[in-house]
């Protein structure tokens, strides 16, 4: 370490409107996090009502996160 350091800056975070999240990264974000705790299969489907979520009831969700 020769105590010099870089500094980045960033307008917008990830995720923000000004700068969204593209598929492939919802996809690994999503699998990554729900596939290791719950399965390929629960993930999916979490994935997918995501894709609709304007389209499904508050209860949709918590159904597929509830054991």
């Amino acid at each position: 370490m020769d105590g010099s350091y870089k500094s980045r800056h960033m307008d917008y975070p990830l995720g923000e409107p000004e700068h969204p999240f593209k598929r492939d990264q919802v996809d690994l974000k999503i699998f990554s996090l729900v596939e290791p705790v719950s399965g390929k299969e629960r993930a999916t489907k979490i994935r997918n009502m995501i894709d609709g979520i304007a389209q499904v009831s508050v209860r949709s969700p918590l159904e597929l996160v509830q054991d």
